[in-house]
């Protein structure tokens, strides 16, 4: 992996995202990454210990099946998901929803849940850092995290384990 220098954009691919920094960014609101950028050891460690278990024969003989095993997960899901309280598009966003975490489950079996807590233990860590950081620089703050809801439960888990605090600066913020 290599740094790409002097590239400003986020670190997300997905609309809402995007648009909720470029929200920030307009209104000088602190933005926090709390995926570790590549200059963090512990994170590509992290990251090829990930691709390492993705790319087993026994997972890899799984893709061979992909489409099946996504139609069967799919079906699982999809009682899990209600539409939201709105009327317009509430249900293309309760397919999306459906398809989201269609797509987290099956990328997370492709993990060991070691790695799996190892990486909510880092985020969570972040999490509360980004919140100490902009505690110290607002009176009432206010953390959005856009997040997968299958995820959700995890994270909030993780959370409430008071895990360490690890020093998370803003970014964007003019001084």
């Amino acid at each position: 992996m290599q740094l790409l220098e002097d590239v400003n954009g986020a670190k997300f691919p997905d609309p809402e995202p995007r648009r909720l920094l470029k929200l920030a960014d307009r209104d000088s609101i602190p933005t926090y990454f709390v995926e570790p950028g590549v200059e963090d050891e512990d994170w590509l460690t992290w990251l090829e210990a990930t691709a390492d278990e993705a790319a087993k024969l026994s997972r890899m003989f799984l893709q061979l099946f992909a489409r099946r095993r996504f139609a069967k997960t799919w079906k699982r899901t999809q009682p899990e998901v209600s539409e939201p309280p709105i009327s317009e598009g509430s249900e293309s966003l309760a397919i999306a929803a459906g398809l989201a975490g269609t797509w987290w489950r099956i990328s997370e079996s492709f993990s060991t849940v070691e790695l799996q807590e190892s990486r909510n233990r880092r985020f969570a860590s972040r999490l509360r850092g980004a919140l100490a950081n902009l505690s110290s620089i607002k009176e009432d703050p206010v953390l959005i995290v856009p997040i997968y809801q299958d995820w959700m439960g995890d994270i909030l888990a993780t959370l409430k384990t008071n895990v360490e605090v690890e020093a998370v600066e803003a970014v964007g913020l003019e001084e």
